[in-house]
């Protein structure tokens, strides 16, 4: 009989990863929630309590009923899984000095059980503030980082914790031993067979008979992604072809010659029943009432939309009815009833778990993003996703298992929403009244390690702890060594709350009062038109030096943002090149000027690249100031900047 894993959900935004991570060591995995009654989790093997988006110290706190301690199970925590074991058993938890988000190093103290064979030093994944001050009594110090406890451990009560997290592979390299460690050295596992992508196939193949039967016809949305492919490969082997209609949206937002691209790579794989629908004024124009802070509220249009969650929700909205009308259209041609339809799409894990969707969570994950194809207007159109366990990396895999030519299955992303999603808005020079206090703060602490850096007046979202934020990125200027400004990338948003991202500009040091310009900006036509031909050139460039391809690069978003640097009228353009398998967490890769070197590879790319899109760019599209680069990670960033 298989060992069997009881996951016990704080809200993470990983309890997904966790649970794949268990499948691929070859065991069964099980989510309850944190505080879960412990007489339902008692025939199982060991205990995971993930990491999650709060404090112990707060009043109401969500912890495990402490009977699982007496269960005499292995427990692994992760993140907050590791402060509430902490807290709980007798340990100290206090409110960090500072957080850890990102890239960190732990330096290992005690190799026995859970670390067993890994390096006295290793890259991890880190995402707390509160911080475990003292553990509780009959535990040892694993691990430190920076100075702060990041792993700790029980041998004879078989209960270990880490601060970090294991689960986000590459960026913990370790990771996959971390937990071989776990179930082998401590649990006492056999060791087994992981599950393998042709079950995951089988498996997929299966949902989609089950949800259409014998009679149903399936409306795919076919982006020209590797998921949304992936996803109409497993249609066209399991669906008749009168039964299969796919269907691309021309949003208007989209990569120039997006849809080219879609209609050639169509007709390489002989899909069935394809059309492509021009509905750009119809995203454009786009008023819906949606929902936002608790209360419905009438938003748009889209292209005078700047909050980032409008945006995001008005053009899921619209989304959501473009289908609905197109199943409609359809089944009436066809003398059908639209029960009989369903409306395919290439839905992945991270795009619901980051969306906050009850479907998913056990915990009550925060939403860091709402996706289009995860709104709440989508929730009563009957659907058939079957890739919606999966993440980025495993839809690979399946691509190329269908023997989809690498061009297709390497294929960096783009997201559905498109350049709405990377144009940030602003209609106002406005600043919030601690915006000085921040930038002077900010000023101080990067003078003091050599940098000139200044706060820039827009928002970003990112995730840090499992949380959402909405916060300033900073801009780096000058000359700078690129190893120092990579550890300033990460240590700066960890010291100053407030910030999110760490950006550089070359040229020539920017001055406090050039900073603070912003030129009005929405998403009209001919600012679309600017942010595509500057991605455009950011592409070719790429596609030059090899790092259009997922392998090398996993995504290069390009976002335009209103600052103008001093010169009126005109915008900036950033390039963020970023390393990942599955989204969940990334390396925001850093420029290297010499040859690129064979340790840690994926976290570089030539310098000569991001001086020639700094040239090209403003030469070739009007209104360009500057070229930025955004080297943040994934926490404390998110990969788009909304």
């Amino acid at each position: 009989m298989v060992e069997r894993v009881a996951l016990l959900d704080a809200g993470a935004q990983l309890e997904k990863v966790i649970m794949r991570r268990v499948l691929e060591q070859g065991y069964e995995v099980d989510k309850f929630p944190l505080n879960v009654n412990p007489l339902l989790i008692k025939d199982y093997d060991a205990i995971i309590l993930s990491g999650g988006p709060r404090s112990v110290n707060d009043s109401g706190s969500l912890l495990p009923d402490p009977g699982i301690y007496q269960l005499g199970k292995p427990i692994l925590g992760i993140c907050y899984g590791l402060q509430a074991i902490a807290h709980q058993l007798g340990g100290k938890v206090v409110n960090g000095v500072r957080g850890q988000y990102g890239r960190a190093i732990l330096e290992i103290k005690n190799h026995d059980a859970l670390f067993e064979g890994l390096s006295y030093q290793e890259r991890v994944l880190m995402s707390h503030f509160d911080t475990v001050e003292r553990v509780p009594e009959g535990f040892e110090i694993y691990g430190f980082s920076e100075g702060l406890i990041a792993a700790m451990g029980n041998k004879q009560r078989k209960i270990y914790a880490t601060q970090f997290h294991p689960e986000l592979i590459p960026v913990t390299k370790s990771g996959s031993k971390i937990f071989q460690n776990f179930f082998q050295n401590v649990c006492g596992f056999p060791q087994a067979e992981s599950r393998t992508i042709s079950q995951e196939i089988g498996h997929a193949k299966k949902l989609i008979a089950e949800s259409l039967g014998s009679h149903k016809h399936v409306m795919h949305y076919l982006s020209g992604g590797v998921d949304s492919t992936v996803m109409a490969l497993l249609l066209a082997q399991c669906v008749e072809p009168d039964r299969l209609h796919m269907r691309t949206l021309d949003t208007g937002t989209m990569r120039l010659g997006e849809i080219d691209e879609v209609r050639s790579m169509v007709s390489q794989l002989k899909l069935p029943n394809f059309k492509v629908l021009p509905v750009s004024n119809r995203f454009y124009d786009s008023m819906r009432e949606i929902t936002t802070k608790n209360r419905l509220v009438l938003a748009g249009p889209l292209c005078y939309t700047i909050d980032p969650e409008q945006k995001r929700k008005l053009f899921g909205t619209e989304y959501a009815l473009i289908a609905l009308t197109e199943m409609a259209n359809i089944a009436h041609e066809n003398n059908l009833s639209l029960e009989d339809f369903l409306l395919g799409q290439g839905t992945l894990r991270p795009d619901v778990i980051e969306s906050g969707d009850r479907r998913v969570t056990k915990g009550g994950a925060h939403t860091i993003k709402t996706h289009h194809n995860a709104v709440e207007a989508l929730r009563d159109i009957s659907k058939v996703e079957p890739l919606i366990e999966l993440f980025k990396d495993q839809v690979r895999t399946m691509a190329l298992e269908f023997g989809l030519p690498e061009q297709f299955a390497y294929r960096q992303p783009f997201p559905g929403p498109g350049l709405y999603c990377r144009i940030i808005g602003r209609d106002s020079q406005n600043t919030d009244s601690d915006f000085a206090g921040l930038s002077q703060r900010v000023r101080d602490i990067s003078k003091k390690q050599g940098f000139n850096a200044h706060v820039l007046p827009i928002r970003t979202v990112g995730v840090q702890g499992d949380e959402r934020s909405y916060k300033h990125p900073v801009i780096v200027s000058g000359e700078v060594n690129w190893n120092e400004f990579a550890k300033l990338a990460i240590t700066l948003p960890n010291k100053v709350r407030e910030i999110n991202r760490v950006l550089y500009t070359s040229g020539k040091p920017l001055t406090l009062e050039e900073t603070l310009p912003i030129t009005p900006t929405l998403m009209t036509h001919p600012v679309i038109q600017q942010a595509q031909k500057a991605d455009l050139i950011m592409r070719q460039i790429s596609e030059s030096y090899g790092f259009n391809d997922s392998r090398r690069c996993s995504q290069m978003p390009g976002i335009l943002i209103p600052s103008n640097f001093g010169r009126a009228g005109e915008r900036s353009f950033v390039i963020r090149p970023v390393y990942t398998h599955d989204f969940m967490a990334i390396i925001g890769m850093m420029p290297n000027s010499s040859q690129i070197p064979k340790e840690n590879p994926e976290e570089f790319f030539p310098e000569e690249m991001f001086l020639e899109m700094a040239e090209q760019i403003p030469k070739e599209v009007k209104g360009i100031s500057r070229i930025i680069l955004d080297a943040s990670d994934k926490p404390p960033a998110s990969t788009e900047w909304e």
